[in-house]
């Protein structure tokens, strides 16, 4: 094992990197020692994060529920707890008997988690996208199964202190005289369980709502490529066996371009390397004929694609200014190249880069003409803009394993079995790896973000219907508590539309107290996303009032059925059951 300390002289440390094929190219490439965690995991630390953040919020709700039920469940045992008071039970008997209570409930919660989490793992795996690193490592285990168990006892434990602490502290005459009524400081303590609930509700809905909103934005980001729905994409890899010589490699793709390209319903095909969104870019150094000298040791670079003929107009990149690639634009022939806008803006600026010569391109290519600009396709990833990238003729350097990319008049799926048939007539043993279209692959690229967006959306929607059920709760409970109230007021003439207004501005006014507290809240957490947003503010005004309109209309809705039941109290049946 190599630490991080002994691997620093290796960060520094260059050399020549060969491909192994016989008769390809050297290229120089830096030699970086990085750590192992990170280099596997990649950059999903601070998704998972987030979503770890989520999953707490979630927890942290359903436990204020359930300490506001519990607040609820031992109003009613008042009278109950009075007694056992009065027959000698200390406090501390009763908090341990009702946190005991509240432990086994958070158990067998727990119980039915893990039974619903064996097979909710297998569907969240199943829906993850395939670029998220180490996947298959994903399942209940022992560890899981403490953890869980850990989780349920503490849950438990919170969701049943306060309760238990306010059960306790009954008075026993009162209690008895009152024959179980509910106190004051009970009611305070579940209107403020609602306001933490819609709190942290509001912070993860418009965590979601960020996200949403950022997956919107990438998906009308301009790529640069027109009509992808109509290319397709393959792999081809050429065996060492048949195709070990570079000519070899070159005979077939250029069969393989000429025959796939007059089948019917196919407009144009060609070879390349890699394509946008679809699998990391190479890099290469060079030099630019007529610049500055750079320091020693220091050359410029870009990304590059290496491409066959008609690569430009299969994609659906558009060629702005220049020619694209000839057939004459082999080993031998005067070097030519491709450059992009990006490339053209960064070492040309204000000027044309035509005709321009750049150096040092490799052992086969000392040198090459700008022949065309070509322009700017977001390569690596939707949210980053295009970067300077050259485009070499891949008949200079073939590679044996390439991506094929066919357009089509219709859909690119429809003709895969004609090109596969076409590739098997030329070789039996060569198969067409993984046809998708250039859309989906494009698609693909944002798998992680959806998949982010997916699961916040649906720990909102979970932590909204807490939320609604916290009010509603105490609503519903608060209603029965002032039905000798409310049936006095009616007696003296409120019509049933002041009853509905008053309950509903109760819950209301919770509502807008969680909504203030949960904004205040959102304002700090939510800052922690801005690493995996695009063009929208952590602080996006349109995002929290859109999330607090929502919560202020569920709360509205969740006092609905309370002041409906309010409303039709009937006087005379409240006040003799008094």
């Amino acid at each position: 094992m190599i630490t991080i300390e002994r691997g620093a002289p290796l960060r520094s440390s260059s050399g020549e990197r060969a491909r192994p094929r016989a008769g390809k190219t050297l290229r120089v490439e830096k030699k970086l020692a990085v750590p192992l965690l990170p280099d596997l995991v990649g950059n999903v630390r601070p998704a998972l994060q987030a979503l770890l953040g989520a999953v707490i919020l979630v927890l942290l709700i359903a436990c204020a529920n359930v300490a506001s039920m519990l607040l609820a469940r031992g109003a009613a045992r008042q009278r109950e707890l009075a007694i056992r008071a009065a027959l000698g039970s200390g406090r501390g008997r009763l908090v341990r008997q009702l946190l005991t209570e509240a432990i086994l409930l958070g158990l067998c919660g727990g119980a039915l988690g893990m039974i619903l989490a064996a097979w909710g793992v297998d569907v969240i795996v199943s829906l993850a996208p395939k670029t998220i690193p180490r996947l298959d490592e994903v399942r209940l285990d022992g560890a899981v199964l403490v953890f869980g168990l850990c989780a349920a006892l503490l849950s438990g434990m919170l969701a049943g202190l306060v309760p238990a602490l306010q059960a306790s502290r009954t008075d026993v005459v009162e209690a008895l005289k009152n024959g179980g009524a509910g106190s004051t400081a009970r009611g305070r303590a579940r209107a403020a369980l609602v306001v933490v609930e819609v709190a942290l509700a509001l912070v993860l809905a418009v965590g979601a709502g960020l996200m949403i909103r950022t997956v919107q934005g990438l998906l009308a980001v301009p790529v640069g490529i027109s009509d992808p729905g109509h290319v397709l994409v393959a792999d081809l890899d050429l065996p060492d066996e048949k195709y070990g010589k570079p000519e070899q490699v070159q005979a077939f793709q250029r069969e393989a371009v000429r025959r796939i390209s007059a089948l019917p319903g196919v407009k144009s095909a060609a070879f390349a390397n890699t394509v946008p969104l679809g699998s990391a870019e190479a890099s290469l150094a060079f030099e630019i004929e007529g610049a500055p000298p750079r320091p020693a040791g220091q050359l410029d670079a870009a990304s590059v694609v290496w491409a066959t003929h008609d690569y430009l107009r299969t994609m659906g990149i558009p060629l702005l200014r220049g020619r694209d690639f000839a057939s004459t634009d082999v080993e031998g022939a005067p070097g030519v190249v491709l450059v992009n806008q990006a490339f053209e803006r960064k070492f040309f600026p204000g000027q044309s880069a035509l005709d321009h010569m750049i150096l040092k391109l490799g052992r086969k290519l000392p040198q090459a003409r700008i022949v065309g600009i070509a322009g700017d396709v977001r390569a690596q990833a939707l949210d980053k803009n295009p970067e300077p990238q050259i485009i070499i003729p891949l008949e200079i350097y073939p590679w044996p394993y390439d991506r094929l990319v066919v357009r089509t008049v219709g859909d690119p799926l429809a003709a895969a079995p004609l090109v596969r048939t076409e590739v098997l007539a030329m070789d039996k043993d060569q198969p067409l790896g993984n046809p998708r279209r250039l859309d989906e692959v494009m698609s693909a690229s944002l798998g992680e973000r959806r998949f982010q967006m997916t699961l916040l959306a649906l720990f909102g929607g979970i932590a909204l219907s807490l939320a609604a059920l916290g009010i509603y709760g105490v609503i519903a409970y608060s209603v029965a508590q002032r039905s000798r109230e409310i049936g006095i007021r009616m007696a003296l003439g409120a019509p049933a539309a002041h009853v509905e207004r008053m309950v509903v501005g109760a819950g209301l006014k919770l509502a807008g107290l969680g909504i203030a507290l949960g904004s205040l809240g959102a304002f700090a957490l939510t800052r922690s996303l801005q690493t995996v947003l695009y063009q929208v503010s952590a602080l996006d005004p349109v995002t929290f009032l859109a999330v607090a309109g929502l919560l202020a209309a569920v709360a509205a809705l969740a006092c609905w059925a309370p002041a409906r039941r309010a409303a039709r109290v009937d006087p005379m049946l409240s006040l003799r059951a008094e």
